[in-house]
């Protein structure tokens, strides 16, 4: 495999990545959740994915691509926080 073809897979996989995190946080902004127990998970699910990227953010010797992937994945989840939580106290 030569320099050109891995350049092409790095992107489409960080491509996929940043598609998948959108994904999942435009979930959040699109639910209906009414009942109490579903209110409980979805919160969990958001606070998981924002523990993953904060933690990856938190490593000092990380390499500067996957510390632009965390951040990237934390800004995405941060802000669509701020819409859920509010959602959420909404519905208390």
């Amino acid at each position: 495999m030569n320099a050109h073809d891995k350049y092409d897979v790095k992107k489409v996989a960080q491509c996929t990545y940043d598609t998948f995190s959108l994904d999942v946080a435009n979930a959040f902004k699109e639910t209906n959740i009414k009942r109490s127990d579903e209110r409980r998970r979805a919160l969990q699910v958001l606070q998981y994915f924002i523990k993953a990227f904060r933690d990856k953010i938190d490593i000092f010797e990380l390499e500067i691509k996957d510390l632009a992937m965390g951040i990237r994945g934390y800004g995405v989840f941060a802000n669509i926080g701020e819409k859920f939580l509010g959602l959420l106290e909404r519905l208390t």
